[in-house]
């Protein structure tokens, strides 16, 4: 009797063993699948914030999805998070190589060897650096009755500058002791032919826009809906008219020539068209941005393939010249965009800001250049060092109402759980 009484008893206690096995595996299970549905809802909203280029909503959100990784047992695939993390500090251009100056930044030009990058930023006057390390090489002051210098160009064989503004400079070769060439400014001559011609016009109230043609010999000048081309030598009018092929609903409000002088970029209301440089008959590219898109300039890149558009104060899209397709996400500053410049392989986009700064844009990758690949906890380490310094990492108000699954007492801060694993 007692041994059947003790055999009941380890069957009793093997379905309990069991049965508590199998909560066990049901708490874990419930366990990972509410921590894997929190990580990917906390993904999406780190990938729709990084879509709108708000880098720290993406961080914040990127970090509190991969917030559970370590955990024993119930482990969370935090892959995609990473990648989205990734991605935010690559792109961010709170990080990446930049130049910093004490006032805004008007104009950036490189040298057509690329060895040399020139900035202008009125109180430091003309600034020439070397382009892969960022070296000041030298400086030269704006002519005493300039207020600014805009649109800086070299010439083809790399030895002068000369502005909108028909102000020029010489480069002279570096002398014993300087590691670089050195600025002066060019005395003041007779103005150029093609600065006349657009002086002339603009002061006759005919044309509304007006630039001259990378070999100086003709100024191109929009008038309402036309477009017409000046020869610079006798002020005859080569051409009067758009191709027929080429329609257009609102008045020119910008041209822009290649440097090759190959296309002609036009911005006519919420459209920019590209046209061939010597017949202007349109050329197959044309793009239609949104409504709320206000086109600032444009430059294109060396060989006109590219054209980077400056659509709103702190936006840069670089298009496809063939087709006008967006290449790559749009390149996001924190500071007004003032110019753009095109390395000479058209690789690099140095962009200077009213912020200050001019930064540089992987133009292959979309992204700020100088970012190292990271992952694991270096990257959270840099997210949450430079990118999210502080009181920066606490999530706003309205991140956590569209996030309701977080604790706003235990995940106000979204570095908060990395720190802590950094420092184990």
């Amino acid at each position: 009797m007692k041994s059947k009484t003790g055999y009941q008893w380890v069957v009793v206690s093997v379905i309990l063993f069991i049965g508590l096995l199998g909560l066990g595996y049901l708490a874990v299970t419930m366990a990972q699948t509410a921590a894997e549905d929190r990580s990917k809802t906390l993904t999406v909203l780190a990938q729709e914030a990084l879509d709108r280029s708000d880098f720290e909503s993406a961080a914040r959100f990127a970090l509190a999805a991969m917030q559970g990784h370590e955990w024993p047992v119930i482990g969370v695939d935090v892959d995609t998070a990473e990648a989205v993390l990734a991605e935010t500090v690559a792109r961010s251009p709170a990080l990446g190589k930049r130049i910093y100056f004490k006032h805004s930044v008007d104009a950036v030009a490189y040298s057509p060897d690329g060895q040399y990058l020139v900035t202008s930023s009125p109180p430091d006057g003309l600034q020439i650096w070397e382009a892969k390390t960022h070296h000041l090489l030298d400086s030269a002051p704006l002519p005493q009755e300039a207020t600014g210098v805009t649109n800086l160009a070299f010439s083809a064989d790399g030895r002068s500058l000369v502005s909108d503004e028909d102000w020029s400079w010489t480069l002279h070769p570096p002398t014993d002791g300087k590691p670089g060439p050195s600025l002066s400014q060019t005395p003041k001559g007779a103005p150029s032919k093609a600065y006349t011609l657009i002086m002339d016009l603009k002061n006759s109230d005919r044309e509304t826009y007006l630039t001259h043609s990378p070999d100086g010999r003709t100024v191109l000048a929009a008038e309402d809906l036309r477009l017409r081309v000046w020869n610079v030598r006798d002020h005859s009018v080569i051409s009067r008219d758009l191709s027929p092929d080429v329609y257009l609903d609102h008045v020119i409000e910008g041209a822009w020539y290649s440097p090759n002088g190959k296309y002609v970029a036009i911005h006519s209301g919420t459209a920019i068209i590209i046209l061939d440089g010597k017949s202007l008959a349109y050329a197959g590219g044309i793009v239609r941005l949104d409504d709320s898109q206000t086109v600032w300039s444009a430059k294109f890149s060396p060989t006109g393939e590219r054209l980077a558009v400056m659509t709103d104060s702190t936006t840069v899209q670089i298009f496809r010249t063939a087709d006008m397709e967006p290449e790559g996400p749009p390149l996001r500053q924190i500071g007004l965009v003032q110019d753009v410049a095109f390395s000479p392989d058209g690789k690099t986009l140095a962009v200077a800001g009213g912020d200050g700064q001019v930064r540089f844009w992987d133009v292959t990758k979309g992204r700020p250049s100088g970012r190292n690949a990271l992952k694991g906890q270096a990257l959270i380490d840099e997210a949450c060092r430079r990118l999210l310094p502080g009181a920066v990492s606490r999530f706003r108000e309205q991140e956590l109402d569209h996030a309701p699954l977080l604790s706003k007492q235990r995940n106000a801060d979204a570095c908060h759980e990395s720190r802590q694993i950094s420092a184990r």
